[in-house]
């Protein structure tokens, strides 16, 4: 969070994770990557939620936070949750998101 750099991790279609090199800043990247998705509805609770301020005050929490949103895609809308999930320790400077189909 600190310098805004982040990677990407999938899992493909084995179900085995993948990591793919991801960018220099995550919120004119991966964030709006994300929102390109997301239905125009949701659009400004997502934004909101992925602003560098509520992500950083996401940092540490011992739960984890989840948002239900939806995606327009070809088949029209599909129901999915953005999460944070709790890096190890008393770790302050990493934020793991997790975005899947609900």
């Amino acid at each position: 969070m600190v310098t805004d750099y982040y990677l990407e991790f999938y899992t493909d279609k084995d179900g085995k994770l993948e990591i793919r090199p991801g960018g220099t800043d995550f919120f004119s990247e991966a964030r709006e990557k994300l929102l390109r998705d997301v239905a125009e509805k949701d659009k400004e609770k997502v934004r909101g939620a992925t602003a560098k301020p509520n992500l950083m005050r996401w940092i540490g929490q011992e739960e984890t936070e989840a948002l239900s949103f939806m995606k327009t895609g070809d088949r029209g809308e599909t129901a999915y949750i953005l999460q944070t999930i709790k890096t190890r320790g008393s770790d302050d400077h990493h934020i793991v998101i997790g975005v899947r189909q609900e």
